[in-house]
């Protein structure tokens, strides 16, 4: 089995010890003939993976487009994608917060992502949810910034957060595809900043890398 993981800086950072490797190395410890591809490319949202997918056959080049060279060799059995802080970054115009990318945009850029993925591989294609994150760190860092005289920009609001993960859940339940929810338990874990790194209250740590792996490892274990 060949297992495609798409993914932003939570899949691309950290390589050799992020969630990606985790999963890889309690597969491989029981079955030789599991192998991966971690196509992570920090700054992602579903907006540019669809541009790097579409630059793959002869369009535009996308932003870098090199890191999805070869992307179907071999052709993934299994692919999962993993998305969301960068398309529910918020900014602020005309005096109001806008989404990166809007609920519409969102919902109608991974049916096409999802429709060009299935034409091009046949692989069985899997939804894991945004994760959680600190909010109060992010809030934090955003209210410093802007109090500096820099740029508006807040990642990991909670409402925005779970709004993008039911639309996952929609296009999911719609499409018959999967859907792997690791909101909820970091959002429910005791010590939940332990998950995060404590300087942007988003990207993970070491426990957080763990806790998506062991989710993932459940969803392999009941296929």
């Amino acid at each position: 089995m060949h297992i495609l993981y798409i993914g932003d800086s939570l899949t691309d950072y950290l390589r050799g010890n992020n969630y990606v490797d985790k999963v890889n190395f309690w597969l491989s410890k029981y079955n030789e003939k599991v192998s991966f591809r971690n196509a992570g490319v920090g700054g992602d949202l579903i907006t540019r993976v669809l541009s790097r997918l579409n630059g793959i056959d002869g369009g535009p080049s996308a932003y870098r487009q090199a890191m999805y060279k070869g992307l179907f060799e071999p052709k993934p059995d299994l692919i999962f994608i993993l998305l969301g802080h960068n398309d529910t970054l918020l900014r602020i115009k005309d005096g109001k917060e806008i989404l990166a990318v809007s609920p519409e945009v969102q919902e109608d850029t991974y049916r096409k992502t999802l429709t060009l993925l299935k034409e091009k591989t046949g692989a069985e294609i899997v939804l894991v949810s945004a994760t959680s994150s600190v909010y109060e760190i992010c809030k934090q860092s955003n209210d410093k910034r802007v109090a500096s005289g820099g740029t508006y920009f807040l990642f990991g609001k909670p409402e925005v957060m779970e709004n993008f993960n039911r639309v996952l859940k929609k296009l999911a339940d719609e499409l018959n595809i999967d859907y792997i929810d690791v909101y909820q338990p970091m959002k429910d874990y005791p010590n939940k900043p332990s998950l995060f790194s404590p300087a942007d209250g988003v990207h993970l740590s070491e426990k957080g890398n763990r806790i998506i792996a062991i989710e993932l490892l459940k969803y392999l274990a009941d296929k």
